[in-house]
């Protein structure tokens, strides 16, 4: 499977725009295990590019570590003469998770108006001694191949807070 979709209830991690780099382990101690987050809200209608405010810049320690990826928001879809899609991804540094592939939700919409809050999570093979120091963290938005137009919406709950999150493991 390429990428894992979860609905979850919506939380706000820290104050809006602040991040925080956390050891979250069984054992505090563990190296090479690091948690960042960003919390955010706000509106960005864009229907393709780089999503304004949701992006997390974390300090890899480990060139062994993997980096487990999860982003949720309230997105949406619409094209009033019939079905189009969405489609967001979570980069690092500015490309697509590679190995195993990418890590990305489509959202279908069929001539209504879908909104809706989602997750979106994965692994990405991040290893290698060229991985080690500061990583970029992003997303983007894209509109379906095969369904023309569509208007994306990212973070249309304007009063709800969304997040980024980036683990390192071991």
């Amino acid at each position: 499977m390429r990428y894992l979709l979860l609905s979850v209830l919506p939380f706000c991690v820290l104050a809006c725009g602040e991040s925080d780099e956390t050891a979250s382990s069984a054992d505090p101690t563990t190296p090479g295990h690091s948690v960042y987050r960003v919390a955010f809200s706000g509106f960005d209608d864009r229907d393709s590019g780089l999503i304004t405010g949701r992006a997390l810049t974390i300090n890899k320690k480990s060139a062994s570590a993997w980096l487990r990826l999860t982003y949720y928001d309230s997105l949406g879809a619409h094209n009033p003469a019939g079905p189009c899609a969405c489609r967001w991804e979570v980069l690092l540094n500015g490309s697509s998770c590679s190995a195993p592939g990418a890590i990305a939700l489509d959202l279908v919409a069929n001539a209504v108006e879908r909104l809706q809050h989602a997750t979106v999570q994965g692994w990405c093979d991040s290893s290698g001694a060229d991985t080690l120091g500061v990583e970029a963290v992003s997303l983007t938005v894209s509109v379906g191949p095969v369904t023309g137009s569509c208007d994306c919406k990212t973070g249309f709950f304007t009063d709800d807070m969304g997040f980024l999150e980036a683990e390192e493991i071991e």
